[in-house]
């Protein structure tokens, strides 16, 4: 066994050294953000848009969700506009904080409120504001500020965080609009391009900044974002008095000797300018709700400013909310006190169409969306463990197909459909015993959902299964559930990103994942913009571990929304009876107390299993009678003894089907014990064994070139068969090959090794067989591996560019690459591996030879997380052994 004195040099092998490593953490959401721009008037723009600032959308409608919103202030001065959308919350942001109203405000964006530091209690910010002032006739240093400010209320501060249904964060926007003092060569497409380039940087949008965004496909994702626009006496075609102004600005401007710009000239009624501004608005997104206040009140002697006609855009539909307002022009967007009326219509105006919107979005939210950055497609493929999509086919294939006869049962039972049609039904549990169709029956009810939903609603589903390590533990199900739900739903992603930013993969896969997984799974369903949504978990009691957090977590959560609701499958085991059973807002649906119902589909089911093997073997009337009557009588209403029989019958020859029919005994486990019995009088019985024991150990399904290398397959006994598939055939009828990938035919048939032919399988116990996987895993390694094994050349080639070779060289070595430390850890080294983790031992040797060889396999496998977890398993290890 290693001395102490090996300590320092085992862990500068494994790479360990004494640093700490520092890790920076961010904050990053989805938000929504409000842009206010005020103009020269007092009028002002609202637009409320939903950008989901983690994830990129192509479709408007998938903004929806996510809310941003422009609402204009003014004086009269120019019209200012404000839009609320969502964006990455991030304080550390190139933007300044404005915490006095004295300070001079420079050209930019400054935070005048954030939840998350002024809110009680403090939230993390899911809706951005950013007002923008209009015209600055005085040449104050405090437009962008006094724009929206009475008395010493700044109201975008001070009243609308509390009337917004998120938590929010208040941003002015500040850029030099004087007409005539300080003016200067930028005209108003210019300040449009800059608020742009801000907004974009921040994933949010204004209101007068759309039109030039719908010209750049740069800004693309803004127009694509936007779901509301609010106005206020925002003068579409110019206004009534702009060439007055334009009068007395072109006085000032020639006495300054200032450029000229072209601001004042946006206002003019007949400008083309304005015209062509107006005529760009009205072609926003027709998925754009739209707000247009306007002055009720003349100004003095001059009357109305804007008048209805000019600040209203009268879109067609309910698109278009016009609501009067009783305030002129300079007041009609500067407030001193929340409960004065103006203010009270303006705050409940917005907040109505903010939840109109988002209920829009929760309704037309679609799946075909794509994620919005490079950093939203690294979380989800960080999060991704399985696509259940693809389990479900698989399963699907590997059971011959989904006969919709054989499932349709259920979609006609009074429990079903309490489950689906009343809303304090909120938990639907399936149970059964082994083999009676659970899996496929929630395929069914899958396909169903997904058929009935018309893309209107959530469906995530997940498939425990016990062979395969990636699948059969609490946290795997929740990565699975939450990626098709952020897959469905993207603007559910930014409940990942402020958990996953600064963390990285890691977050999913420490020691803390489960705890950081339910939190954003928990946040999720408490997410008001949530579709209606199905969970669907199939196999409980095929969750090796957690299985308890994980029942706990579904009693704790089914209960939460009555627009989620969740259907579940397991074995009738006590455990998870006992669990539950506490969940009052659910409906039970026992199998075996549906026996008529089970008999009537299984019956079904050999009809279409008798006709397949028929067709394939020719069977004559007399023979396909004999056969469909042995396996109705011997079923007992399980699929899998059906299913069982007929591959076997597939192997029978035609002419003596009839007199075999009689060796496949009634029930899952005397059929299981006949297949015991054939493979250990068969000749290549041990090698059987060994494979059983293998395929039963191993962490994962493995391929069949991980099996030739783990198993000792004599060069002679391979070259015997024309292909490896027919070694699997050795097995009976417990195994089962899909592309090249080994799985059970069922957990049961793995449960029955276990349980009933321990003996058999595992004559030396199955910590010996752990050891022999890490000793050949290991030695497959070494023999394989060698430095840039994939021809790259280039050191620090983009992983992501990176495609697997064919043939593979790592091919015999993937599945031993990633766990064979495993297997060393659970084979009980102390006893079975000493000389293996002595100096010199084969641990050491490779250490010394392959390490480096290891980790750049690790990297184009994409497991390089996993490693670094096997490492600290085998530093743990090494540190006990030293002791």
């Amino acid at each position: 066994m290693a001395g102490d004195s090996s300590r320092a040099k085992w862990r500068e092998r494994l790479g360990f050294g004494g640093r700490n490593s520092a890790r920076s953490k961010t904050r990053d959401g989805s938000q929504y953000d409000l842009i206010a721009a005020s103009a020269t008037s007092s009028q002002a723009n609202v637009v409320l848009r939903p950008e989901i600032a983690t994830l990129p959308t192509t479709a408007a409608i998938q903004r929806l969700t996510d809310a941003s919103a422009s609402l204009p202030a003014a004086e009269p001065s120019a019209s200012p506009d404000m839009a609320l959308h969502t964006s990455p919350h991030d304080t550390s942001a190139n933007t300044a904080t404005v915490n006095r109203a004295a300070d001079t405000i420079e050209a930019g964006l400054h935070i005048v409120f954030d939840s998350v530091r002024d809110g009680q209690p403090p939230r993390v910010a899911e809706i951005d504001v950013v007002a923008v002032h209009g015209l600055n006739f005085k040449g104050s240093d405090n437009h962008a500020r006094d724009t929206w400010t009475k008395g010493d209320k700044l109201w975008l501060k001070d009243f609308l965080p509390a009337s917004l249904p998120k938590p929010a964060r208040v941003m002015l926007f500040a850029y030099n609009s004087s007409p005539a003092i300080n003016a200067t060569a930028l005209e108003l497409a210019d300040h449009a391009q800059s608020l742009l380039q801000w907004l974009s940087l921040e994933r949010e949008a204004s209101c007068p900044a759309l039109v030039k965004a719908t010209l750049d496909k740069t800004y693309k994702s803004i127009v694509e974002a936007t779901c509301l626009l609010v106005f206020f006496a925002t003068p579409h075609q110019g206004g009534k008095h702009a060439n007055f102004g334009d009068i007395v600005a072109k006085i000032v401007r020639t006495a300054l000797q200032k450029p000229k710009n072209d601001l004042l000239k946006a206002l003019k009624r007949s400008s083309d300018e304005a015209v062509k501004r107006f005529e760009q608005s009205r072609h926003l997104s027709d998925k754009c709700l739209v707000v247009s206040f306007f002055e009720g009140q003349p100004y003095g002697k001059i009357g109305l400013i804007v008048d209805k006609k000019s600040a209203t855009l009268n879109l067609p539909g309910s698109r278009e909310k016009q609501v009067p307002m009783d305030a002129d022009h300079s007041a009609i967007c500067k407030f001193d006190s929340a409960d004065s009326l103006a203010c009270k219509l303006v705050l409940r105006t917005i907040a109505a169409e903010v939840t109109r919107a988002l209920e829009i979005a929760r309704n037309n939210y679609g799946p075909d969306h794509t994620l919005s950055n490079e950093g939203d497609h690294k979380c989800l493929t960080d999060l991704r463990v399985t696509d259940p999509h693809d389990d479900k086919t698989r399963i699907e294939q590997d059971k011959g197909g989904l006969l919709r006869d054989s499932y349709c049962w259920v979609l006609n039972h009074i429990d079903y459909n309490r489950w689906r049609d009343e809303r304090q039904s909120q938990l639907l549990w399936i149970k059964g015993d082994p083999g009676k169709g659970k899996t496929m029956l929630l395929c069914g009810i899958i396909n169903e959902l997904i058929k009935s939903s018309t893309r209107t609603a959530n469906i995530a589903f997940f498939f425990c299964q016990a062979t395969d390590k990636r699948i059969n533990n609490a946290t795997a199900v929740l990565r699975g559930l939450i990626y098709m739900l952020v897959k469905q739903q993207p603007s559910l992603l930014w409940h990942v990103r402020k958990s996953y930013d600064g963390f990285g993969k890691q977050r999913f896969e420490d020691a803390n994942a489960w705890v950081a997984l339910s939190k954003i799974f928990a946040s999720i369903l408490e997410d008001p913009c949530l579709r209606n949504t199905y969970l669907i978990i199939d196999a409980l009691d095929e969750c090796i571990t957690d299985l308890p957090k994980l029942l706990e977590f579904i009693v704790d959560k089914s209960s939460v929304s009555s627009s989620v609701k969740w259907t579940v499958s397991s074995r009738n085991w006590p455990r998870i009876e006992e669990d539950l059973g506490t969940v009052t807002q659910k409906v039970r649906l026992c199998l075996e107390l549906n026996a008529e119902c089970i008999s009537a589909a299984v019956s079904t089911y050999i009809q279409h299993k008798v006709t397949q093997l028929a067709k394939k073997k020719q069977y004559n009337s007399d023979t396909r009678s004999a056969v469909q009557q042995h396996l109705s009588s011997n079923a007992n209403d399980t699929f899998l003894w059906v299913a069982l029989v007929c591959q076997g019958l597939a192997d029978v020859p035609r002419s003596e089907t009839r007199e075999k029919l009689n060796e496949f005994p009634a029930g899952l486990d005397a059929l299981y014990e006949r297949m015991i019995n054939q493979i250990h009088s068969s000749k290549k019985a041990e090698l059987s064994k060994r494979i059983l024991a293998v395929v039963s150990t191993v962490y994962r399904p493995i391929t069949l070139d991980d099996l030739m290398s783990i198993v000792d397959i004599p060069d002679k006994v391979a070259s015997d068969y024309e292909s490896p598939t027919e070694i699997i055939g050795l097995c009976g009828s417990f195994l089962t090959l899909r592309e090249r990938t080994i799985f059970f035919v069922h957990q049961s048939a793995k449960d029955f090794l276990f349980e009933k032919a321990s003996n058999e399988i595992f004559p030396s116990g199955i910590l010996d067989v752990h050891h022999t996987i890490f000793s050949r895993s290991l030695r497959a390694i070494s023999g394989t591996l060698r430095r840039d094994i994939y021809g790259l050349v280039a050191p620090g080639f983009p992983i992501d560019q990176v495609k697997q070779r064919d043939p593979d060289p790592l091919a015999a070595a993937r599945y031993s690459c990633v766990y064979w430390i495993g297997h060393l850890c659970d084979c009980d080294p102390s006893k079975n591996a000493t000389g293996d983790l002595q100096d010199g031992g084969s641990v050491d040797k490779f250490l010394r030879q392959d390490y480096l060889h290891w980790l750049e396999a690790l990297s184009l496998l994409r497991s390089m997380s996993e490693g670094i977890a096997s490492m600290l398993r085998l530093e743990g290890l090494l540190q006990v052994s030293i002791h």
